[in-house]
């Protein structure tokens, strides 16, 4: 018998923020916004736009049509799907301190996000 093939998408653990700095903002967009315009909740990003925000369409091969189910399953407090954190996280993983330096290094789309494309 062939095994399976792995599932296209990885959903990783999350990256949980800054406790102190998360409550601070809901305060603040609640007294600024309307209410129901503010909700808690985990944000996935991911490493690419449209096959890993569940989008679905016949010109390519994503596989992800059961990719927000398999998200929701793996993190059911996910509220939102999106690609520009992952790579501002990414950037500044990688990126060195003014004087050289840092934390620097190769670029790998495994090391942050809570969604990520693996195939």
């Amino acid at each position: 018998d062939t095994p399976p093939p792995p599932p296209p998408y990885k959903v990783s653990r999350p990256v949980m923020p800054d406790a102190e700095l998360s409550r601070l903002l809901l305060e603040r967009l609640r007294v600024n916004l309307s209410e129901g315009e503010v909700s808690e909740g985990l944000n996935c990003t991911a490493d690419s736009f449209y096959s890993s925000q569940g989008r679905t369409g016949e010109d390519f091969d994503d596989r992800n049509e059961h990719l927000i189910d398999t998200i929701l399953e793996a993190q059911p407090s996910s509220v939102t799907l999106e690609m520009e954190s992952f790579h501002l996280f990414d950037m500044a993983r990688c990126s060195r301190k003014v004087g050289g330096g840092g934390g620097g290094g190769e670029s790998d789309s495994s090391s942050s996000g809570s969604s990520g494309s693996s195939g």
